[in-house]
């Protein structure tokens, strides 16, 4: 079977023994909770005592806590997030994955753990008798002197590698002795000696043969005419010049013209068959549809041009056509032209050129080109101090200021925010939204003095299907998390309403996943007549500030004030912290302390749980629908208990 089209979840499902399988590692015990108040199981697994956690587990460095329990999970952006890490017991590590544990090894690297694209594989290096072995969704490949993984084209070494939402593979390289090879998909298969790459759907393998001073290109095993190098040291092509299209149809690659040792010209080689000849060729790319081929050339008069198909385009002193100045679309395409030096500075000046044609001169390009609704171009420029958008070719209606424009992730709203004499709106899709003084967070200098606070302007974000707006808002002195265009209730500091910052461990809130519910802190400095009457009740909730301007921290889920935190004087994540969504947009949790030296609960749509003296690790939602988190249980007479605790019984999710 393949180890990357094995789904984690199955891994975990298969693999999960509560009892026999943990009994090895100190797991004493097992119980199911169901507090009076709470709809939910608790399943409450003992891992052992935490003293002997505490000398035995090791921190995971790639989140860089110095708590071995304080935080310690793998987080990908779209939810796929497990509790992970490493127990030493009886001279071996074993990496916990969800409370399971993988195969014993000597050691195990924790910034070696990696999520795949679609975060359902886990995948990590295990070393054992001095040999090394990579695990893929719990399963050991083959063993290696030395094991390295794949740098793909965004220089990032991975051993997972999914191109725009296709076929997931697995690539890494093992070496025994001198013997080096590939291993994709679990297949060991002979490395080239040479450079070499595959094409994004990992069916064809183009390799670099050098030999003497020549290479030529060996592509799937069929060698192709020789080509002179031009010093002796030359890596003949690297990896980001032998480039495949999006398609995997077509290999170009730049080869050199050679005279006297020189190179005195370059040429591109497309499908086998050459390109005209130019001074300098550089950064060949494909239009996402595949069907033509850019590259940036220059020439004697040191000139830049941007060839389509072999066809030179406007002359410039630089060619924009990297770090986001280029993109494309199915068959459309846009880059930077600049000239007379740097944009904004001596006179510089810079245009956009959408599939070869020219736009207006601008100083700068504050916001470069972006296609929104499969074909429309639209960018910002700076002309004379004023920020101009222009969309489609055309400019959109000038206002008196223009700040920060986003684009929904599918691409097809597009959202930037103007000033209109002393207001500011939001304009989303061409229409203006209500007006404010400014748009912005005013989030927490110190810890220690909620009074001062930093104003952060723009903010604006999509929730992740593009179907809804959110951002913070001012009017007077009161903000408002403003979603839709309808804002929600005053505070006088605003926090957390990000975007998509479900699953993540601070305390913060922004669009669950499918977009239709909310959630953020807010503070006013103030108490209300309701919030003295709880304190005075003697709400743990409630506990008085001990700062100047009162007022208690409030999460706020769907516009509606749900809990309140337990020290003013503090940042929330101290009190009510590690909120998230849960995958289905059903259900919400977040840890919460009793007071201020009281036992720690989790909350999940508001309804405590067990009381444990910590919460070390989550909560954090998994994909099945449970919920989980690692806790500290206090033992009278005896060591604490570290305990795994799964929560479950959720309802179906709804249609």
């Amino acid at each position: 079977m393949n180890p990357a089209q094995s789904k984690l979840g199955r891994f975990l499902q298969t693999r999960w023994r509560p009892i026999t399988a943990l009994l090895t590692l100190a797991i004493l015990g097992y119980v199911i909770y169901r507090g009076s108040e709470s709809p939910y199981e608790h399943h409450i697994t003992v891992l052992g005592s935490v003293r002997d956690f505490s000398e035995n587990v090791d921190t995971l460095n790639f989140h860089d806590h110095e708590d071995a329990f304080a935080g310690p999970w793998i987080h990908g952006e779209n939810g796929g997030s497990h509790v992970a890490w490493l127990h030493k017991f009886g001279g071996k590590v074993r990496l916990f994955v969800d409370g399971v544990p993988g195969p014993p090894f000597d050691s195990i690297s924790g910034e070696d753990i990696q999520l795949s694209p679609d975060e359902k594989h886990l995948a990590y290096t295990g070393k054992i008798g001095g040999k090394s072995q990579v695990v893929i969704d719990g399963v050991a490949g083959p063993l290696f002197d030395e094991v390295s993984y794949h740098m793909n084209d965004r220089y990032e070494q991975q051993v997972f590698d999914q191109i725009d939402g296709g076929d997931l593979h697995t690539l890494y390289y093992g070496k025994t002795g001198d013997q080096l090879v590939i291993v994709l998909d679990g297949e060991i298969r002979p490395k080239p000696a040479g450079t070499f790459k595959f094409s994004p759907d990992y069916k064809h393998l183009a390799a670099v043969n050098k030999v003497g001073e020549q290479f030529q290109i060996i592509l799937d095993g069929k060698p192709g005419p020789f080509f002179d190098i031009y010093y002796v040291n030359q890596i003949p092509l690297d990896t980001d010049k032998l480039v495949f299209s999006p398609d995997s149809q077509h290999l170009a690659y730049i080869v050199p013209k050679v005279s006297n040792g020189q190179a005195t010209g370059a040429q591109v080689i497309l499908d086998g068959k050459p390109g005209p000849w130019f001074d300098d060729v550089s950064d060949i790319k494909f239009t996402a549809n595949s069907q033509h081929l850019l590259y940036r050339i220059s020439t004697h008069t040191d000139k830049e041009q941007m060839a389509v198909d072999g066809v030179p385009g406007p002359e410039y002193d630089y060619v924009l056509d990297d770090y986001g100045s280029f993109n494309t679309v199915g068959a459309y395409f846009a880059y930077e032209g600049l000239m007379n030096g740097s944009m904004g500075i001596n006179n510089g000046r810079v245009q956009v050129v959408a599939d070869g044609v020219p736009g207006p001169w601008y100083d700068m390009i504050t916001w470069d080109p972006h296609y929104y609704r499969d074909s429309r171009l639209v960018y910002i420029g700076l002309l004379g101090g004023k920020a101009q958008i222009m969309v489609n070719g055309q400019p959109v209606p000038k206002f008196d200021d223009l700040d920060d424009a986003i684009l929904s992730p599918d691409q097809k709203r597009l959202a930037y925010e103007v000033r209109d004499g002393a207001k500011w709106k939001v304009v989303l899709d061409g229409v203006p939204g209500p007006a404010f003084d400014r748009f912005g967070e005013k989030e927490l200098i110190h810890e220690s003095d909620t009074s001062v606070g930093n104003f952060e302007p723009g903010h604006i974000f999509f929730s992740d299907e593009g179907d809804h707006l959110g951002y913070v808002a001012k009017s007077g002195d009161k903000y408002f998390a403003v979603v839709d265009g309808v804002p929600g209730p005053p505070f006088d500091l605003i926090y957390g309403f990000t975007d998509s910052c479900w699953q993540l461990g601070e305390a913060k809130g922004g669009f669950s996943p499918d977009g239709r519910h909310t959630a953020y802190f807010g503070k006013n400095k103030q108490r209300t007549a309701w919030q003295s009457f709880i304190k005075w009740l003697g709400s743990p909730f409630a506990r008085s500030s001990t700062n100047d301007d009162g007022g208690i921290t409030q999460l706020v889920v769907d516009g509606v004030v749900v809990r309140d935190s337990l020290e003013a004087s503090m940042t929330p994540g101290s009190a009510i912290n590690n909120f998230g969504f849960s995958l289905d947009s059903q259900h919400y949790a977040f840890k919460a302390q009793d007071s201020g030296d009281g036992p720690w609960r989790v909350y999940v749509d508001n309804v405590s749980g067990p009381a444990f003296k910590q919460i070390k690790i989550g909560p954090l939602w998994r994909k099945d629908g449970q919920l989980e988190y690692v806790a500290v249980q206090e033992k009278n007479g005896s060591d604490d208990e570290l305990v795994f605790v799964v929560v479950s019984g959720f309802s179906p999710a709804k249609p």
